[in-house]
């Protein structure tokens, strides 16, 4: 319920990019139970050793891609996929934090 509330408050998530995929919306929210994130770029992270796509969030965020960039999957819900942000975010903060700024390639 919660999550259906943000995101009906919130118009930019109203529109997405990509199709959802319930199978990846489980690994996900398994995923957030204990993550383990790596920075890649500005546009993907190492999520539990799944490259993610982070950008364009939240309208095409959160798929997981290939090395050729390739998306492998559709997306999470909207719910998880913000979840997904806010942990990814928490992690980068604390990287910055420590003065260590993630890997960069």
């Amino acid at each position: 319920m919660k999550d259906l509330l943000r995101v009906l408050m919130t118009p930019h998530c109203w529109i997405r990019v990509g199709y959802r995929d319930k199978a990846w919306n489980k690994v996900v929210n398994e995923g957030l139970k204990d993550p383990t994130f790596s920075k890649v770029s500005e546009h993907r992270c190492l999520f539990n050793g799944m490259t993610v796509w982070i950008a364009n969030h939240p309208y095409a965020s959160c798929s997981r891609i290939s090395d050729d960039m390739e998306p492998d999957t559709g997306l999470p819900n909207r719910g998880t996929a913000i979840r997904f942000m806010n942990a990814y975010r928490k992690y980068l903060s604390k990287e910055t934090s420590n003065g260590n700024m993630g890997n960069r390639s």
